[in-house]
């Protein structure tokens, strides 16, 4: 994959609405999603995954992509 061979010497930022792209992420490489939202009283904020959310995303992975928990669970509300 030519984005995780570059990211080894280089950083690069993806901003996406396709969560296809959080496929080709492994179980230990969830700490590399930040999701931005909406407060309504500060403006745009930023997040990384808590514990809980990733051990769901852990398990939804053995055996889905991890797309799919995106789009029908509550990964990102």
């Amino acid at each position: 994959m030519f984005l995780k061979e570059e990211s080894k010497e280089n950083q690069i930022i993806i901003t996406t609405h396709s969560p296809q792209t959080l496929d080709i992420l492994e179980q230990d490489e969830l700490d590399q999603i930040i999701i931005s939202f909406l407060n309504p009283k500060k403006g745009t904020e930023f997040k990384h995954l808590n514990n809980t959310q990733k051990k769901k995303a852990k398990e939804f992975m053995k055996n889905q992509f991890l797309s799919d928990y995106w789009r029908f669970s509550d990964l990102n509300r």
